[in-house]
């Protein structure tokens, strides 16, 4: 479905409906989260993320929160070389533990997933 000159203040009966059989497609009942992208502007539906995603987002959230008084966003402005260091020590760590057989622990996960971000949207 797309919306080449969609007006964001109105929203005809066509439109709705239209809208309405979109959303029971893709089962995404989020009506707010819809009208939100069509007040931005943006012309194609995109699916709704999958909830394991969502979730994993959500916990790499919480344990970037976890450091915000001590570091805040510095990882924004330090040295990149120290973002990959903190990358290679998380990944390390992963693999001691995955190499003698410890249990794996989720957070090791969120730390890897965390210096992936960083880097990433450091270097995009």
């Amino acid at each position: 479905m797309s919306y080449k000159k969609f007006d964001p203040n109105f929203l005809d009966d066509k439109a709705f409906v239209e809208l309405a059989e979109w959303q029971k497609k893709q089962k995404d009942t989020d009506f707010r989260r819809t009208g939100d992208l069509l007040l931005r502007g943006e012309t194609e539906m995109k699916p709704k993320p999958r909830t394991e995603i969502l979730t994993f987002a959500d916990a790499m959230e919480a344990e970037m929160s976890r450091h915000d008084a001590e570091k805040g966003d510095s990882w924004k402005e330090c040295d990149i070389n120290e973002l990959s260091d903190g990358m290679g020590e998380a990944v390390e760590q992963w693999w001691n533990n995955y190499e003698y057989g410890y249990e794996q622990d989720a957070d090791h996960y969120l730390d890897i997933a965390n210096f992936c971000m960083m880097l990433w949207h450091r270097t995009k």
